[in-house]
């Protein structure tokens, strides 16, 4: 056996072996996310009934355009600090980070044009202050993706999941806290804002002094700029897929509706850092060659076989759950049916969110950025058409047709062997979602004799994809 032969059988044996080590990081990743999202859900859930309704529907808009514009306007920096903290070699990980943050700090015009457009689009007007306050909570956003991107790369999983739930925990208490005492809407964005920024210091501190490396400021040309634009034209069609229908229900319907989708596709929201925290482990897999290719033992199988079964019983459990948690949301009780029809795409989605990681990290920008502008061509008058017709179950809807859309573009894009993989996987999925959308329309009918068979069916499938995937680990082991 030749060298080459011998560093590829390596590779895929390390890829294959260390799949319990990948789980464990993914795993504390997403539940530091999950757990500290649930801390900011719960408070925005709340301040509707401690708040004037005023105040708690422009706090959601402000929330909700955080969560936009740190994903549509993250122009991939957080990639990009990822790969150049990774071929950084002995070099202090501020001085590789330093010009990152340069370029970062270009694009603030951008942020804040693009924050104006995104109040103006939905119809959404906040005082002056209110509107800083907010713009400074979503740059703080911008600048920990890029401390906590390089931190990932250096094989920190401490500080991230830290940061996270104490940034999240500390901000929904002040929400609360401030609402209770009926503070104006300026106090809350401000307090949270304030989180947020203590939150980029303590992950600097973690980085190094950013400040030190001089000289790094302006290094920014030796950055590899045209990976870099692939991957900022990658985040903005991915996210503005994602944001679609959010920003076309405010945009078609009225800032209420608009506020109320978004409280509910939270819970997309939730899902997608659950898979998207394994998407970023697999990420940095495959830019260094070590998610396994098409072996059916390596990092990349196996995830595919895993998680769309994960979709499939996270998913059961939001349809099933709905009803209740209408009974304690008032604003979600009048449309548990698009709760139960945003979960019908869980599990097609963690199929997209494991291709779509793996085929950035390995380089593959082309194939990643078609599926993504296919979907949008498709999902932009999908969205509108269906939003017309049937309101916020006809944007949740859009979203599933938009995800099988994009499964199959990332099909058709792969080799043979990669489709013997991914059809797998896209199998479980469509079936698993099947199965969901069958006990939604049950639900919704009052037929709870085919609602409980779609759930045994539903579970049924569930079983039997976590039992393959626990005996190829352990064959593997």
């Amino acid at each position: 056996m030749n060298d080459a032969a011998v560093e590829t059988a390596d590779a895929l044996a390390e890829a294959g072996g260390d799949f319990g080590g990948f789980l464990r990081s993914a795993g504390r990743l997403a539940a530091a996310r999950q757990v500290s999202a649930l801390c900011l859900v719960a408070a925005v859930f709340v301040l509707p009934a401690v708040a004037h309704r005023g105040v708690a529907t422009d706090f959601v808009w402000a929330y909700f355009a955080m969560l936009t514009l740190t994903s549509v306007l993250g122009l991939g920096f957080e990639r990009l600090a990822g790969i150049v903290s990774a071929a950084r070699g002995d070099a202090p990980l501020a001085r590789v980070l330093a010009p990152v943050a340069t370029l970062r700090l270009a694009t603030l015009p951008a942020v804040a044009l693009g924050q104006w457009a995104l109040f103006w689009f939905v119809g959404v007007h906040l005082s002056a202050t209110a509107w800083w306050a907010t713009f400074a909570w979503v740059v703080a956003g911008l600048a920990v993706a890029i401390l906590f991107g390089g931190l990932r790369a250096t094989g920190d999983a401490v500080t991230e999941p830290v940061v996270m739930i104490v940034v999240r925990a500390a901000q929904a208490l002040c929400i609360v806290g401030l609402a209770v005492a009926g503070a104006s809407l300026v106090a809350l964005v401000g307090a949270v804002a304030l989180c947020e920024w203590a939150g980029v210091v303590a992950a600097g501190r973690a980085a190094g002094h950013l400040g030190a490396p001089s000289r790094g400021w302006f290094a920014w040309r030796a950055l590899p700029r045209r990976r870099a634009l692939a991957y900022a034209g990658i985040e903005v069609v991915g996210i503005a897929n994602l944001r679609m229908d959010l920003l076309l229900v405010g945009h078609m319907l009225g800032a209420v509706p608009g506020a109320t989708y978004g409280l509910m596709y939270r819970v997309v929201d939730a899902f997608n850092g659950v898979v998207g925290s394994a998407g970023l482990w697999l990420f940095a897999e495959g830019a260094n060659n070590r998610d396994g290719g098409v072996d059916r033992q390596g990092l990349r199988a196996r995830s595919l076989a895993l998680l769309p079964a994960f979709g499939v019983a996270i998913g059961l459990l939001v349809v099933l759950g709905a009803g209740l948690a209408g009974s304690i949301v008032p604003r979600v009780g009048a449309e548990t049916d698009t709760l139960r029809l945003l979960a019908v795409a869980f599990p097609i989605l963690s199929v997209n969110a494991v291709e779509l990681h793996v085929r950035a990290g390995r380089g593959r920008t082309r194939e990643v950025l078609w599926a993504n502008s296919v979907t949008l061509a498709v999902n932009l008058p999908l969205c509108i058409a269906a939003i017309s017709a049937f309101g916020l179950a006809g944007a949740a809807a859009a979203l599933v047709v938009s995800e099988l859309v994009q499964a199959s573009v990332l099909w058709w894009t792969a080799s043979r062997d990669e489709r013997s993989l991914l059809g797998s996987a896209v199998a479980t999925a469509m079936v698993g979602g099947a199965g969901l959308l069958v006990a939604t329309g049950a639900l919704s009918a009052g037929s709870v004799l085919l609602a409980g068979l779609a759930t045994i069916a539903v579970m049924g499938l569930v079983v039997q994809r976590l039992a393959a995937a626990t005996r190829t680990s352990l064959v593997t082991t």
